[in-house]
């Protein structure tokens, strides 16, 4: 393998259709969580992400925790009985434990200048890359975790091969809005100030060497009167500094002090991945794969390829996004509740919006550990099929849904989150077995960026990015087909929906590289569509997109989908069948479940859905919300057929399923319109089994 994709002991390559969960589902009792996980694994489910605080009393609330921060033994208990049942299931588990969020006070991990913050400014953002109490408290956690023995297995999570990946740190870095004095107590910027005179020492020879790069910038925190014993103290400056703004207003002298200083906290970043990689490797014999993190930078075009050179000491490049339409008001960003806004948007019609586009770097694997399309929106049928697409052709190797909540079928409740609904996690069942499977082919490079670390480190940034696609939770910490050698001046921002976009850092010989899709997007008709093995456009090229209409078509052997807004009463016609529906907005999948084409293939799946709601929702004309409603979810009624072509196999039944995937008694007609045998789909069924 060279390191860009997943494969298993024994070298088969696979692809991760995953979701997030929590403590509170692992806390179930035993059967409920067996329940969860075979759920999940009959959806086309394989990977786990456990993403929950383990500490006792973990004080989400701001200033309700007391006590120095401790594993919880109850939830280090039951976080191995779901491994264990997810193992049965076929089902890895990835581990994301520690996110700074979690600890609501960071005075509880001994750390100095905190006692006297606004209760909702003690979290400790970013001291676990600089201070060594911090890091020693990280790691005798996770010894603790990692080496406690799986009473269901004899196993523990370190040597336990159903652990596919241990992810270091849930969003946090030094390079997001969150590195200020606003966030990080003088006491602690002590400490890393002293680590940035250390280092310059080491650089240079002395302070003052290091001062006569630059002169001319000056620091109010800067201390260079204990430079002859070989302390000292250098100012390091927030977030703001690092972006284009400020770069815009700096001083020749104040911009090479910044570059100093980015070069520092990124060897510095990357220093705590390399110990914390040697810790799981080299101790406690860990052989999954190991994730850095998954956070953006206050300017992604200086630096976020910094931010994913340090993620390089890991085996996982990872990031999260979330399509997050328009939703306002009081707990907005993590809650659904009466007297909030919303407008409903189609990402389908929003191709720049979608968490999907990914830069990767060459030798690592990419994943999107946190994902999902937000609620009340009420367009979310083009999710998964989005999703599929994107994984497909740009080769990423995992995605995690944002959040299940669910014992049963559906969520219970509104959920800013909901995953576990019918147009999302009803939709998984043909998507997840279409990646899986690799329906659709992964495409070729269309952009790849050879970059320097010492460029990076000036800030002469990068050429290919992609918009930052937070959360609403996190988004509030932000302030107010030709290959053309040469630098990367021009990129086109939706390139990733047609290939693999990808960067690699110092490599000697590598240059920038990237294909002529002149003919794959189309701004103009505001339509795109993926390239052909031979690196051309096509209608059967397996992948189009036209975000004028609002449409989205996968057309592969195996699996032909729809979703967006359909056209009415005319027929969308694929390579071997053809889908004509009635509903204003939804998704229709076709795909083969005995791997064979759907051309001959004998047992197809057929899943549909419009759009979603809970009954009796209720919301003004202007988008406010009066009333969250109740179980059961509904949807709008499904009005659509699905025809195939004279070439393909006699239809001998059709089977209408319920939500488990059980046969019904629902009658489905299937009736021979000329040349063409038609299936009309039950009205209020996610799934149809078609034999033939």
């Amino acid at each position: 393998p060279d390191g860009n994709s997943i494969h298993l002991g024994d070298g088969t390559p696979i692809r991760f259709w995953g979701v997030n969960l929590s403590a509170q589902e692992a806390g179930q009792p035993d059967h409920l969580v067996e329940l969860t996980t075979r759920r999940l694994a009959k959806l086309g489910v394989n990977m786990i992400r456990h993403h929950s605080p383990l500490w006792i009393d973990n004080g989400l609330t701001y200033g309700t925790a007391t006590g120095a921060v401790a594993l919880d033994p109850a939830k280090v208990e039951r976080l191995p009985h779901l491994v264990a049942a997810a193992k049965k299931q076929g089902i890895y588990t990835n581990l994301s434990w520690y996110f700074p969020l979690w600890i609501n006070d960071a005075g509880r991990l001994g750390l100095a200048g905190y006692d006297d913050r606004a209760p909702d400014k003690r979290k400790p953002f970013a001291v676990l890359f600089f201070n060594e109490k911090a890091q020693q408290h990280y790691f005798e956690a996770l010894r603790e975790l990692l080496t406690t023995p799986n009473p269901h297995t004899g196993l523990t999570l370190a040597a336990d091969p159903a652990v596919g990946l241990i992810e270091i740190c849930n969003e946090d870095n030094l390079f997001f809005w969150t590195f200020d004095e606003r966030n990080i107590p003088e006491a602690q910027w002590a400490i890393l100030e002293r680590r940035f005179a250390e280092h310059l020492q080491t650089k240079y020879g002395s302070l003052d060497a290091a001062r006569q790069r630059w002169p001319r910038a000056k620091h109010n925190r800067d201390d260079f009167a204990a430079r002859a014993s070989g302390g000292g103290r250098v100012g390091v400056y927030g977030a703001w500094h690092m972006t284009r703004e400020a770069q815009e207003k700096l001083s020749r002298d104040e911009k090479k002090r910044v570059a100093e200083q980015v070069a520092f906290l990124a060897q510095l970043q990357r220093g705590f991945y390399e110990q914390a990689v040697a810790v799981l490797r080299d101790e406690l014999n860990f052989r999954g794969l190991v994730s850095a993190s998954n956070w953006y930078a206050a300017d992604p075009t200086l630096l976020d390829a910094v931010e994913r050179w340090t993620y390089t000491a890991t085996d996982v490049i990872d990031q999260h996004g979330y399509f997050n339409p328009k939703h306002e008001g009081e707990a907005a960003s993590y809650s659904v509740r009466v007297g909030q806004t919303f407008d409903s948007r189609a990402a389908v019609l929003l191709p720049s919006r979608p968490p999907l586009r990914t830069n990767q770097v060459e030798g690592h694997t990419q994943m999107i550990s946190e994902m999902g399309w937000t609620t009340p929106n009420r367009y979310r049928a083009d999710a998964t099929l989005l999703t599929a697409a994107a994984m497909s052709l740009q080769g990423i190797d995992a995605v995690n849904w944002f959040i299940w909540n669910a014992t049963g079928d559906f969520d219970t409740t509104a959920n800013k989150f909901a995953l576990a609904t019918p147009t999302v996690a009803g939709m998984f069942p043909a998507m997840a077995l279409m990646v899986r499977r690799g329906d659709l082919a992964e495409a070729d490079t269309v952009v790849h960026e050879a970059l320097r670390t010492v460029d990076l480190f000036n800030l002469e940034g990068t050429a290919a990015v992609t918009d930052a696609a937070l959360d609403g939770f996190r988004a509030a910490d932000v302030p107010p087909g030709k290959k053309m050698p040469g630098d990367l001046e021009a990129f086109d921002p939706f390139s990733a929906y047609i290939g693999r976009v990808s960067r690699s850092f110092d490599k000697p010989g590598d240059a920038d590289v990237q294909i002529n899709l002149a003919g794959a997007i189309d701004h103009e008709r505001k339509q795109m569509i993926s390239l052909d093995p031979n690196g051309h456009p096509g209608f059967n090229s397996g992948f189009r997109w036209d975000w004028g209409e609002g449409i989205a078509v996968i057309d592969t052997p195996r699996t032909q989908a729809i979703a967006g807004f359909l056209p009415r009463n005319e027929p969308m016609v694929l390579s071997d069948l053809a889908i004509r529906a009635d509903i204003a907005f939804g998704q229709i999948t076709v795909t083969s479940l005995d791997g064979l084409p759907l051309r001959t293939s004998r047992r197809l799946l057929v899943q549909a859905v419009t759009e979603e709601r809970f009954t009796d929702f209720a919301a003004t004309a202007e988008g406010e919300i009066t009333h969250l409603g109740r179980l059961p979810w509904r949807a709008k009624t499904i009005d659509a057929e699905v025809s195939f072509f004279p070439e393909t196999l006699p239809v001998k039944r059709a089977v209408a399923l319920d939500a488990h995937g059980q046969p019904t008694d629902d009658d489905v007609t299937v009736k021979q319109e000329g040349r063409y045998l038609t299936v009309q789909l039950p009205t209020n069924r996610l799934y149809t089994i078609i034999e033939r």
